[in-house]
């Protein structure tokens, strides 16, 4: 089990149970967002972000919608350049600590791949 501080509280992964849709009781209990919840519950699938929300890293909401058509493009494209910008010095969380058995296979590699976004190593401030 893995557990970080993220902007707006905890985030746990817990490696080494059985796959399949999750159960989203502890989500629940724990007092996720709710947001997050039904998206858990749509897709069947534990939800990690791995980029910072926009407006914490000072970034409006993106003022074009997909497709990109026309201007639209050229908008999307200047907003995601100064997102990245923003990005450039944050993490998405950091590691708290690290207990059980550490993860092997796919698992190791989707821990691995989580913690280089998120830079939840790198000591960056939270966004």
């Amino acid at each position: 089990m893995r557990t970080y501080r993220t902007a707006a509280g905890l985030l746990v992964i817990i490696t080494g149970l059985a796959s399949g849709p999750p159960d989203l009781t502890a989500p629940v209990d724990l007092g996720s967002d709710d947001l997050y919840v039904r998206l858990c519950g749509l897709h069947e699938t534990s939800r990690a972000r791995l980029t910072p929300k926009p407006h914490r890293v000072g970034m409006p909401r993106i003022r074009a919608s997909w497709p990109y058509l026309g201007d639209a493009q050229r908008i999307a494209e200047k907003w995601l350049r100064d997102y990245e910008r923003g990005c450039a010095h944050r993490a998405v969380c950091e590691l708290l600590s690290v207990t059980g058995h550490a993860p092997d296979g796919d698992a190791a590699v989707l821990v691995d791949l989580h913690d280089r976004a998120t830079q939840a190593t790198s000591g960056q401030q939270l966004a």
